[in-house]
């Protein structure tokens, strides 16, 4: 490949990345909040199963992600004008599964992105006392409000909102938050270091322009052998 489209691919791919690195880094440090903060706005949420639950989320890999990032957290606040309190809940999905087979519940999909529209699932069991599981990783009970912190380790889990008294009729406002204590440094380097990038793949898409088109060698005709004509005719004596 000649060297000049090796140098404006060069640059066009350079440039692409430069201007995608220093736009997510402004996306984050805008996004972020007090303490390396992304916080979901206040939803509300009102069902009348006995538990609100969020699909199983896998966490793997926690250790690498905690070396890189900073030991990430998860923070969910609840708050409840209904009689019974509030009670969040983050456990093993496999063992929440099993503390409310039979109850009726209500999957919320994405509270961050605010896609809630609970998916019931009808049952007319009736759990015991979420306080007095011992499975839960994370856990956290209030009159009026509830407020969870929860460092992700490996495995799959689901988060649970009910009443204290574990009776049905649900009716919340819920807020989500991840704090990535490494994100404004990420953030930053990215937005000083994307502008870098977007230079070198600019000067790169410069002298490809300019490098002079390399001149493709004619090939000439092979001769064609000549053959000596023969002499025919009587034997000269």
């Amino acid at each position: 490949m000649p060297k000049k489209i090796v140098l404006i691919i060069i640059g066009a791919l350079l440039g692409f990345t430069g201007v995608l690195a220093t736009l997510t880094g402004a996306a984050a440090l805008v996004a972020l909040g007090p303490h390396n903060t992304i916080r979901s706005g206040s939803h509300s949420i009102s069902s009348p199963a006995t538990a609100l639950l969020s699909p199983p989320s896998a966490v793997q890999n926690e250790a690498s992600l905690a070396s890189a990032l900073g030991n990430p957290t998860v923070h969910v606040q609840v708050t409840t004008a209904t009689p019974g309190g509030v009670f969040i809940g983050i456990g093993p999905a496999a063992q929440v599964n099993r503390y409310l087979a039979g109850a009726s519940v209500a999957v919320v999909n994405d509270l961050i992105a605010g896609h809630l529209n609970p998916r019931s699932q009808g049952g007319s069991a009736t759990p015991a006392l979420p306080g007095e599981q011992t499975f839960w990783v994370a856990h956290a009970t209030g009159t009026s409000q509830a407020d969870l912190t929860w460092t992700p380790s490996d495995g799959t889990y689901r988060v649970v909102v009910m009443r204290t008294d574990a009776k049905p009729g649900i009716n919340v406002q819920a807020r989500v938050g991840l704090t990535v204590p490494r994100l404004s440094g990420i953030a930053t380097g990215l937005v000083v270091g994307g502008p870098i990038v977007l230079v070198l793949g600019g000067l790169a898409l410069v002298f490809g322009i300019l490098a002079p088109q390399t001149a493709k060698r004619s090939r000439r005709p092979t001769p064609r052998p000549t053959s000596t004509p023969s002499l025919t005719g009587p034997p000269l004596i």
